[in-house]
């Protein structure tokens, strides 16, 4: 069994020129409304995040990656794999808007954070996990 290549190349830098564009469009906008967007909440936001991506996600989603390795058939391991990054990412990233910051910062305020978050996050785990025993 041959391994696959690791992505490099044409794609790599596809996807880093892509999500670079991203992510300097939105610090421009967040840099540009600081008024409205309170860089520093966003920055102990992000940091607390990215903690807890590297001292929880990531070797929660390692252990997980073994487990299914040792314990599942090669065709399911990719999909379940895929599902539980992805599932783990949303989570994490939704953690904001489920907490409901922007609420306690503009009390009274209907605008802010107007939409159904939980149900939300449940409708797109729906379809990661359709799609994880659609590919299975």
């Amino acid at each position: 069994m041959s391994r696959p290549e690791p992505l490099s190349g044409w794609r790599w830098w596809t996807g880093l020129t892509a999500g670079g564009a991203i992510g300097v469009f939105g610090l421009a906008g967040l840099l540009r409304d600081a008024g409205k967007t309170m860089p520093v909440v966003w920055l102990r936001w992000l940091v607390g995040l990215l903690l807890v991506h590297d001292f929880l996600l990531s070797p929660l989603v390692h252990l997980a990656g073994r487990w299914l390795r040792r314990w599942t058939p090669e065709a399911w391991r990719w999909p379940l794999q895929l599902g539980l990054v992805t599932s783990g990412v949303m989570v994490l990233a939704s953690i904001p808007v489920l907490y409901g910051i922007g609420r306690r910062t503009q009390p009274g305020n209907a605008s802010v954070l107007p939409g159904r978050y939980p149900l939300a996050l449940v409708l797109v785990l729906a379809v990661v996990w359709a799609g994880v025993v659609a590919f299975g």
